[in-house]
């Protein structure tokens, strides 16, 4: 969450996207129903195929000029495309058909290989015939 307070998406969620959605519940009824769903995510990621692709989008959450001014900012500084940023890394994993087989995030500030381990928790050899 942008600012790391629910109730600041939600108003910006109900504000631009309630029509997608035909109607949101109650704000408090949505927490309670997004944690109880929470592993329906398992459920939607694709198979993994014999080509994988892995790769890292970082995703800037602050001007660095408004750094530290939260107790519960999470995101950190880093340089991004030439330039200090403060936020997060995305990091997802791709089949052959382009679908998201698993994902993770960490701090801007990590380096990629701190990735390695999604990889390395796939069973690439059930997927990869000849191997």
């Amino acid at each position: 969450m942008i600012g790391g307070h629910f109730r600041a998406f939600y108003r910006w969620l109900k504000r631009d996207d309630d029509a997608l959605f035909a109607g949101l519940p109650d704000r408090t009824r949505l927490q309670r129903l997004l944690v109880t769903h929470q592993d329906w995510n398992e459920r939607f990621l694709a198979d993994p195929s014999c080509f994988l692709v892995i790769d890292s989008y970082p995703i800037e959450l602050l001007f660095p000029i408004r750094e530290r001014r939260s107790r519960q900012q999470f995101g950190k500084k880093s340089k991004d495309k030439g330039r200090w940023s403060v936020g997060i890394k995305l990091c997802w994993v791709l089949n052959r058909f382009g679908q998201v087989v698993d994902w993770d995030w960490d701090t801007m500030n990590i380096p990629d290989h701190e990735f390695h381990p999604l990889i390395q928790q796939l069973a690439w050899t059930q997927h990869c015939p000849g191997r």
